[in-house]
Order: C-alpha cells, then structure tokens, then sequence
C-alpha cells in the first residue's frame, strides 16, 4: 500500500513540474516579438468570431429570417413525405406578410422571435400550420400559430385544442362563472354558431345562462 501511495504521489510530483515548466515556456514565449505577433492575431480572430457570432445572433431574431426559416421547414417536410406525395408551395412572401403581426390567429396570444432559457424552444414562437391537416403546405391552406399551439392540435386540429382549453378553463373558474360558461358553450354547439358570434348574439353571459335553461 504505501508502494501505491510513493508511486502516486511521484506521479502526480512529475505532472506537476510539467506543468509549470509547460507555463514558464508559454510566458517566455510571450514576452517575444513574434509571440505578441501571434497573439495580437489570436485577439483579432477571436473578437472578428464574437462579431459573426453577435451577427448571426441579431440576425435570427428578424422576422425576415424567421419568415424563410418556416418556408424552408415547411418545404423539408415536404421533402421527407414526398414518397407520399406530400408538395410545398409556399413562398417566403406569404409567410411574411402573415408573420409581421406575431400574432398566433389559433390563440390571439402575441409570438415571440426569442429564445427562453429554460425551454429547448419557446412554446411561443411562431409556427406554420396547416389549416386542413389532409392539404399541402400552401400559401392558402397554411396559417401562423404558436409552437404550442401547433404541437397540442397535432393531428386532431383545432376543434379539439378548443374543448381542452375550455375545460381546462372552466376548472380554474369560481362555480358560478363556470355555470355561465357552460351555458354558453351548449348555446354556441346547440346553435352552431363561434364564440364570437354567439356571445355578440345575446350580449353576455348572464343573457346566455338564461336563453338556454327556458
């Protein structure tokens, strides 16, 4: 055991002297000409990379690249599908002139260019979605939501999100406004007719409440 020990403590003694005569070379090495030459160099090809980085940095967060970001998402999952005959026409004009509110037209929630830290994408951030999940990526059949937005509608679509979110909404209601809702969600599915619509319709809720238990 203390042959182990003896033989270690030699090792890491060795490491050690290699290692400050590894930093007294270094700091001689600097001290001569063509050693501040090389890192006068080494400075400037550092802050010239910092610049690009800065940059590309600055240059994500405009809507014009965000905009031919999602054209070009749009197309590559295009191209991954194209065995099933999936096709891509959009263009980055479309895109961008239905980008520049950063609105999501699902939710009306206001999108975000930015990255949060603690998530791997913002939920956020805008998305190109299919209005008919069983259309092509086109300028017509495509709209912008949020990531969120986009990723709980999946497959199912909208309708779906829309009675999730209601329910998630009516549990964190007082009980006598998610009476009220409830009242107004089996008048708009009794009368076929959008929340915006029903709700102008009759004029509040209290009205609606009392149109659907005569």
């Amino acid at each position: 055991m203390e042959i182990v020990t003896a033989a270690t403590d030699a090792a890491m003694a060795l490491t050690e002297r290699k290692r400050a005569q590894s930093r007294r070379s270094t700091a001689r090495y600097r001290g001569t000409a063509n050693g501040q030459e090389k890192i006068v160099a080494y400075e400037a090809k550092r802050t010239t990379r910092v610049q690009r980085m800065m940059y590309r940095r600055a240059r994500r967060l405009s809507i014009e690249y965000r905009a031919q970001d999602l054209k070009d998402k749009a197309h590559s999952v295009a191209r991954r599908k194209g065995k099933h005959g999936e096709r891509c026409t959009v263009t980055t004009a479309a895109v961008l002139a239905k980008l520049r509110p950063l609105v999501c037209e699902i939710s009306g929630i206001r999108l975000e260019l930015t990255q949060r830290p603690a998530f791997s994408r913002n939920p956020f951030s805008p998305s190109l979605d299919r209005i008919d999940r069983r259309g092509f990526h086109t300028d017509d059949n495509t709209r912008i939501t949020s990531t969120l937005a986009n990723t709980a509608m999946s497959e199912w679509g909208v309708e779906y999100l829309e009675e999730t979110a209601f329910h998630i909404l009516c549990m964190r209601v007082p009980s006598h406004l998610r009476d009220a809702l409830m009242a107004w969600r089996n008048y708009q599915t009794t009368f076929g007719v959008s929340g915006v619509e029903s709700t102008a319709a009759i004029g509040s809720l209290g009205d609606v409440r009392q149109r659907v238990t005569k």
